[in-house]
């Protein structure tokens, strides 16, 4: 009977610390390599914003558009102004960005394929492919 208890005790011990297992992030292959056979695409990235997820899927989705129209070859040119101000008891931030393009009668469309949004990370990645 003392070895059916052990056997339980076991069982029981080696079910419980099944469930603590660690799974792998399933990050999807496009993320790494965007590249479609007679296409261009292109992967877009933004960390999480504090203005939101709207915020986040915009920014996401003009460095896809940004990269694709660079493979294109039209000129992409992007400009961040970041200043910081202070009255004493506290210190705020402020940023700005411009992207300027200089387009030769290239107009830059294109659809988004698929996005994801990392567990871990809380990152914005969005596939995009041009028209």
């Amino acid at each position: 009977m003392k070895w059916f208890y052990v056997l339980v005790s076991v069982c029981v011990l080696s079910v419980g610390c099944m469930g603590n297992q660690v799974v792998p992030n399933s990050r999807p292959g496009w993320v790494i390599n965007p590249a479609i056979p007679g296409a261009v695409a292109a992967v877009g990235y933004s960390a999480s914003q504090i203005k939101g997820y709207s915020a986040q899927r915009s920014m996401a989705i003009q460095a896809a558009l940004d990269e694709i129209a660079r493979q294109m070859g039209v000129t992409i040119s992007n400009t961040t102004l970041i200043g910081k101000k202070s009255d004493g008891t506290s210190v705020s931030s402020e940023m700005e960005t411009w992207s300027f393009s200089t387009v030769d009668n290239k107009k830059v469309t294109a659809h988004v394929k698929e996005s994801w949004l990392d567990p871990s990370t809380e990152a914005l990645y969005v596939w995009m492919v041009a028209k």
